[in-house]
Protein backbone atom coordinates (compact mmCIF):
# COMPACT_ATOMS: atom_id res chain seq x y z
CA UNK A 1 0.00 0.00 0.00
CA UNK A 2 2.67 2.78 1.00
CA UNK A 3 5.72 2.66 -1.91
CA UNK A 4 8.13 5.40 -1.75
CA UNK A 5 9.04 6.84 -4.98
CA UNK A 6 12.32 5.97 -6.60
CA UNK A 7 13.36 9.60 -6.46
CA UNK A 8 13.57 9.98 -2.93
CA UNK A 9 14.10 13.56 -2.21
CA UNK A 10 16.33 14.59 1.58
CA UNK A 11 13.18 16.68 1.94
CA UNK A 12 10.93 13.75 2.53
CA UNK A 13 13.19 12.13 4.97
CA UNK A 14 12.30 15.12 8.16
CA UNK A 15 8.74 13.87 8.39
CA UNK A 16 9.10 10.32 7.68
CA UNK A 17 10.66 9.47 11.10
CA UNK A 18 7.35 10.83 12.56
CA UNK A 19 5.70 8.24 10.03
CA UNK A 20 7.86 5.30 11.32
CA UNK A 21 7.34 5.75 14.65
CA UNK A 22 3.39 5.75 14.12
CA UNK A 23 3.83 2.62 11.83
CA UNK A 24 5.44 0.79 14.77
CA UNK A 25 2.75 2.13 17.48
CA UNK A 26 0.38 0.68 14.70
CA UNK A 27 1.82 -2.55 14.44
CA UNK A 28 1.73 -3.36 18.21
CA UNK A 29 -1.86 -2.40 18.16
CA UNK A 30 -2.66 -4.55 15.62
CA UNK A 31 -0.78 -7.38 17.17
CA UNK A 32 -2.63 -7.26 20.37
CA UNK A 33 -5.44 -6.75 18.61
CA UNK A 34 -5.25 -9.81 16.45
CA UNK A 35 -4.22 -11.99 19.97
CA UNK A 36 -7.48 -10.90 21.59
CA UNK A 37 -9.84 -11.69 18.70
CA UNK A 38 -8.17 -14.88 18.47
CA UNK A 39 -8.53 -15.80 21.79
CA UNK A 40 -12.55 -14.72 21.44
CA UNK A 41 -12.70 -16.61 17.86
CA UNK A 42 -16.03 -19.24 19.18
CA UNK A 43 -19.49 -19.61 18.35
CA UNK A 44 -21.62 -18.21 15.83
CA UNK A 45 -19.78 -15.37 15.16
CA UNK A 46 -16.74 -16.57 14.03
CA UNK A 47 -16.89 -16.14 10.43
CA UNK A 48 -17.15 -12.32 11.11
CA UNK A 49 -14.29 -12.84 13.34
CA UNK A 50 -12.23 -14.58 10.91
CA UNK A 51 -13.07 -12.00 8.76
CA UNK A 52 -11.70 -9.13 11.05
CA UNK A 53 -8.87 -11.18 11.67
CA UNK A 54 -8.00 -11.58 8.11
CA UNK A 55 -8.22 -7.63 7.01
CA UNK A 56 -6.28 -6.78 10.45
CA UNK A 57 -3.26 -9.60 9.54
CA UNK A 58 -3.25 -8.13 5.76
CA UNK A 59 -2.77 -4.51 7.64
CA UNK A 60 -0.13 -5.69 9.90
CA UNK A 61 1.55 -7.56 6.78
CA UNK A 62 1.64 -3.76 4.93
CA UNK A 63 3.05 -1.76 7.60
CA UNK A 64 5.97 -4.37 8.43
CA UNK A 65 7.05 -4.17 4.67
CA UNK A 66 6.79 -0.54 4.28
CA UNK A 67 8.91 -0.39 7.76
CA UNK A 68 11.59 -0.85 6.03
CA UNK A 69 11.60 1.56 3.25
CA UNK A 70 10.48 3.76 5.87
CA UNK A 71 13.77 2.84 7.61
CA UNK A 72 15.86 3.71 5.06
CA UNK A 73 14.08 6.99 3.83
CA UNK A 74 14.69 8.55 7.78
CA UNK A 75 18.61 7.96 6.88
CA UNK A 76 18.30 9.02 3.38
CA UNK A 77 21.16 11.79 2.81
CA UNK A 78 22.06 13.45 -0.44
CA UNK A 79 25.66 13.72 -1.10
CA UNK A 80 25.21 14.28 -4.73
CA UNK A 81 23.69 17.57 -4.82
CA UNK A 82 24.93 20.28 -7.31
CA UNK A 83 24.82 22.31 -4.28
CA UNK A 84 26.76 20.63 -2.36
CA UNK A 85 25.81 18.21 0.71
CA UNK A 86 23.04 18.86 2.27
CA UNK A 87 20.66 17.62 4.75
CA UNK A 88 17.67 18.70 6.82
CA UNK A 89 17.97 19.75 10.54
CA UNK A 90 15.66 17.61 12.42
CA UNK A 91 14.63 20.55 14.89
CA UNK A 92 14.09 23.23 12.62
CA UNK A 93 13.22 20.90 9.35
CA UNK A 94 15.39 23.91 7.60
CA UNK A 95 17.72 22.78 4.85
CA UNK A 96 21.29 22.93 5.89
CA UNK A 97 23.70 23.42 3.57
CA UNK A 98 27.24 24.65 2.04
CA UNK A 99 27.20 28.49 1.04
CA UNK A 100 30.05 28.77 -1.85
CA UNK A 101 31.31 32.63 -2.30
CA UNK A 102 32.63 33.00 -5.62
CA UNK A 103 33.93 36.14 -7.64
CA UNK A 104 34.25 36.52 -11.80
CA UNK A 105 37.51 36.56 -13.02
CA UNK A 106 38.87 37.00 -16.43
CA UNK A 107 41.24 33.96 -17.38
CA UNK A 108 42.42 34.63 -21.03
CA UNK A 109 39.39 35.77 -23.21
CA UNK A 110 36.90 34.23 -21.28
CA UNK A 111 35.12 35.18 -17.58
CA UNK A 112 34.21 32.62 -14.96
CA UNK A 113 32.95 32.19 -11.74
CA UNK A 114 35.50 31.05 -9.50
CA UNK A 115 35.20 29.70 -6.02
CA UNK A 116 37.12 31.91 -3.21
CA UNK A 117 35.31 30.44 -0.14
CA UNK A 118 33.12 28.07 1.00
CA UNK A 119 31.24 28.27 4.39
CA UNK A 120 30.15 24.52 5.50
CA UNK A 121 26.91 23.66 6.56
CA UNK A 122 24.70 26.75 7.42
CA UNK A 123 21.37 26.80 8.47
CA UNK A 124 18.61 29.61 8.09
CA UNK A 125 20.77 32.56 9.13
CA UNK A 126 17.60 34.88 9.88
CA UNK A 127 16.48 32.14 12.11
CA UNK A 128 20.11 31.85 13.56
CA UNK A 129 19.69 35.43 14.16
CA UNK A 130 16.17 35.83 15.62
CA UNK A 131 16.19 32.74 17.92
CA UNK A 132 14.09 33.24 21.15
Amino acid sequence: MFALPSGTRVWLAAGVTDLLASHLAEIEHLKLLIAKLKRMQFGRSSERLDREIGQFELRLEELQSAQGQLAAAANYRNPDSPRGPIHIDPATRDIVQNIYIRETRKIGDRLYNVEIETIPQVKDPWKELNKK
